[in-house]
């Protein structure tokens, strides 16, 4: 017998009482055993275990800025040695404290072929720049393609090859090095006075959305990660009145 209760919403159902950012059951991470557990589960089966050191340390390089018409930008560079890591912080043009940030590791897909640090309306389709700084917030676009490549063999390219990892069948692989990479941006914001060091959330769709949870999650209970189920990272906001920016901007003020 088939209890009728349990079953899911038939298709075209919409419940109006769930939210994408507060599930009804919920898994209590503030526990520090139960984070512990669900992070070593996710590294030992699914994501890899990082190296617990590097031989370098990273260092960053402010390559460019420039300003636009309400919103400025700036490109810069993650080095670890030589082997550089881009990503591009925009900011409104005026502000007056500290911005809550998004940083958002993008699958090359999302930016290739497109010269968006010359035509921001470009990646209008995953990240509606203006959109967002207009609204009093920063976002930062981490490329994650110039961290390691998203093909086979990846996980023997860019910053694995810089590190001269090697490997075994725990190791960490792609997505891993793209959510320490985004980790490492976050560390560069905290570092920044023009950013609102607890306010900080990762944003990322699809495989950029793995990227995202598992960047957050082993910071701090304050790094809030966002996965972004729609075609493109923030098309539902761009379509739906900033619903999606302000769902989020409430939920990392909380």
């Amino acid at each position: 017998v088939t209890d009728q209760s349990q079953q899911s919403p038939c298709l075209g159902e919409i419940n109006s009482t769930m939210s994408i950012f507060v599930p009804d059951n919920c898994i209590d991470l503030t526990s520090v055993d139960e984070r512990k557990r669900l992070l070593d589960l996710f590294a030992q089966e699914e994501y890899g275990v990082r190296p617990r050191a590097c031989a370098k340390k990273l260092a960053y390089r402010v390559c460019e800025t420039k300003r636009f018409d309400t919103f400025c930008g700036q490109h810069t560079q993650m080095l670890y040695g030589e082997f550089a890591m881009d990503f591009y912080v925009w900011t409104p043009a005026d502000f007056d404290k500290p911005l809550r940030t998004f940083v958002c590791p993008l699958h090359p897909a999302a930016y290739r072929n497109k010269d968006f640090w010359h035509d921001p309306q470009a990646i209008v389709d995953y990240v509606p720049i203006k959109q967002i700084t207009d609204s009093g917030v920063a976002v930062v676009m981490l490329l994650s393609g110039s961290v390691a490549d998203d093909a086979p063999g990846g996980e023997t390219s860019g910053i694995f090859a810089a590190m001269g990892c090697r490997r075994t069948l725990r190791s960490w692989g792609v997505i891993s090095a793209w959510a320490w990479a985004a980790s490492k941006v976050a560390d560069y914001l905290v570092s920044d006075k023009r950013f609102d060091r607890k306010h900080i959330a990762v944003a990322g769709h699809s495989r950029s959305g793995k990227t995202a949870l598992w960047a957050a999650l082993p910071i701090s209970k304050q790094t809030a990660p966002h996965q972004v189920q729609s075609r493109c990272a923030f098309q539902t906001q761009a379509a739906h009145g900033h619903r999606l920016l302000q769902s989020a901007k409430a939920d990392i003020t909380k």
